[in-house]
């Protein structure tokens, strides 16, 4: 059998007045051990009247009368939903909950109808809708359990990546390194004269209509190139800062678009006999988006290959 145990309002429950800490935790316990018992199926508190409303019917009108309501001890403030033996066996557990409410609180049990409680009124027919229709509640519960646990296992996951992301680097480096058959002051020379980028960029294919202003010294420390292309190489300023001949270009780089960013790009070249070898690095700064970023596509993904072809493209023209 299942009766509705229904907690009348008072003055206190209508005026908002929230639980205390030690009723919460004894309604907690009864709670647990209704659901221990087998007993409970449903329970809610339910907000003041205030926050309601109730629609009179009428025939065919509907009248909708927003609250609160005057009649306090006919309101109701809470219920569970409990599957019992007899009505007796509601009573016991009801003599067994904390009182709800300060002061006097009263509790009513009310027997929910079961489907042989219709008679043959309630047809076969009938029968098989309500079925229908539990089944259908039933399986929605369950969807919306499900999407409940995916939404808080989707909110813990991105915690985690979060969190794993803060434990990231402040900076990041990325850093390839070739072997060029040429002399290092030719090699220098190719990388100081920001004019001769044209010729083995990796970025010049991306956007060849790109736009570029020179300023500054023809070459060396003091040179700069402003650029503004399509999205793929973006908008920015390269100025060489230090320039040691035939040993190393120290470039500060500052990009506007797509994104702002300043960092700064190293040439180091170390001569072997015939042979020079190019280390060509960039480091900067790694904010809170970048270190999220770099969980999936890190700035070494993003440039390394980009490095890779343009000392690929130095190769071939210091060689010929």
């Amino acid at each position: 059998m299942r009766f509705m145990v229904i907690v009348k309002a008072t003055k206190d429950s209508e005026a908002g007045v929230m639980p205390s800490e030690q009723l919460l935790t004894e309604m907690g316990a009864f709670n647990e051990a209704l659901v221990k018992a087998g007993v409970l199926l449903a329970g809610e508190g339910l907000h003041a009247s205030s926050n309601g409303a109730r629609v009179k019917f009428s025939e065919n009108k509907r009248t909708v009368i927003d609250g609160p309501f005057a009649e306090t001890k006919e309101l109701i403030a809470g219920y569970w939903l409990w599957q019992v033996k007899s009505k007796e066996e509601a009573i016991k557990w009801v003599k067994r909950c904390p009182n709800p409410m300060p002061g006097e609180s009263e509790i009513e049990i009310r027997q929910v109808f079961e489907a042989d409680d219709f008679g043959a009124e309630f047809t076969p027919e009938l029968r098989e809708q309500e079925d229908r229709v539990r089944a259908q509640a039933a399986h929605n519960k369950e969807q919306r359990i499900m999407l409940k646990t995916i939404a808080l296992l989707a909110i813990i996951l991105m915690a985690a990546i979060l969190i794993y992301a803060a434990t990231k680097p402040d900076t990041f480096r990325v850093q390839r390194a070739a072997t060029i058959m040429a002399a290092p002051e030719k090699v220098f020379g190719l990388i100081s004269d920001l004019h001769q980028w044209a010729s083995w960029s990796p970025w010049e294919k991306r956007d060849p209509a790109m736009k570029k202003s020179y300023s500054g010294a023809p070459q060396g420390a003091g040179a700069a190139l402003d650029w503004n292309g399509n999205t793929d190489v973006g908008t920015g300023r390269m100025e060489i800062v230090s320039a040691v001949p035939s040993s190393r270009v120290v470039i500060k780089l500052d990009f506007l678009k797509p994104f702002e960013a300043h960092n700064q790009a190293e040439f180091t070249l170390e001569g072997e006999g015939t042979a020079t070898t190019v280390t060509w690095a960039m480091h900067g700064p790694q904010p809170f988006m970048m270190k999220v970023m770099d969980l999936v596509m890190g700035m070494d993904k993003m440039v390394g290959k980009d490095f890779e072809t343009g000392l690929a493209n130095l190769k071939q023209l210091a060689e010929q």
